[in-house]
């Protein structure tokens, strides 16, 4: 049938005495299927040589795919000891104290100046709409012998939501609220400073930005005085929009007083 020589890619030689052996290198596999004698090899019909031969790769893919597994759970045994190795320098021992317990010795140290510097922002998002708009608007319920105008001086009456942002110190507590004027004005603040159209920017982008730049302004403006001295001073676009103008004149970059 001019059939090849058995599997070749599966056959292993072991020289001894001069003698070399073929033998199988998934011989310890189930199902192993010894080496055919050479007249019987030939002999097979073509089905039964397909059959030999499909039986033969995917008995040596076993065998190398069980030997990958070993291969990959040795490494698995090596890192959990390399993790356990790495918990106990972070945690420590009886010996010696930790890497969490050293860097909290070491921060006790210094959180002065970190504790001077951290504070919280809260969104104070204030409805200052005419009790006509929140009438019509559904907010609240009109009395029946109400008379309501529709109009103020000659103009339509709209909804007035005002924008004001918290800033509270985590020492001292410390507060101070931003007056941000209204969501439009937000938007042309941050256009007119990026020099970029902010004006279909989702909401949630605009409170983010603003945030940003408030986390900068008042970390500057802290550590260039003291929480006391910003309290009594007034904080709002137009003092947010110099001190940038301050920090692009004097070569400050703003990024260092804060990311987010």
């Amino acid at each position: 049938m001019g059939y090849t020589s058995q599997n070749k890619k599966s056959l292993v030689t072991d020289e001894k005495m001069g003698k070399k052996k073929k033998d199988y290198i998934s011989r310890d596999e189930e199902l192993f299927f010894d080496f055919l004698p050479e007249k019987v090899y030939r002999s097979l019909s073509k089905d039964e040589y397909r059959n030999y031969m499909e039986y033969r790769r995917y008995h040596r893919t076993v065998y190398r795919c069980k030997q990958r597994i070993k291969e990959y759970e040795d490494e698995i045994k090596k890192l959990e000891k390399k993790i356990e190795k790495e918990k106990e320098r972070l945690k420590g021992n009886q010996q010696e104290d930790g890497f969490e317990l050293k860097m909290k010795k070491y921060y006790e140290q210094i959180s002065h100046v970190d504790k001077k510097f951290q504070f919280k922002l809260s969104w104070d998002i204030r409805d200052r709409s005419s009790k006509t708009q929140k009438i019509k608007s559904g907010q609240q319920h009109r009395p029946s012998f109400e008379r309501l105008s529709y109009t103020y001086d000659g103009k339509p009456i709209e909804k007035n939501i005002k924008w004001y942002l918290k800033v509270k110190s985590v020492i001292d507590t410390f507060r101070k609220t931003f007056y941000l004027q209204d969501e439009e004005s937000c938007r042309q603040f941050l256009s007119e400073v990026y020099k970029e159209d902010w004006s279909d920017d989702p909401i949630d982008f605009v409170k983010d930005e603003m945030k940003v730049l408030i986390t900068q302004y008042t970390r500057y403006k802290v550590c260039d005085s003291n929480w006391e001295t910003f309290k009594s001073e007034t904080h709002n676009l137009d003092s947010i929009r110099d001190w940038m103008s301050f920090c692009e004149e004097n070569g400050i970059d703003r990024y260092e007083w804060g990311r987010d």
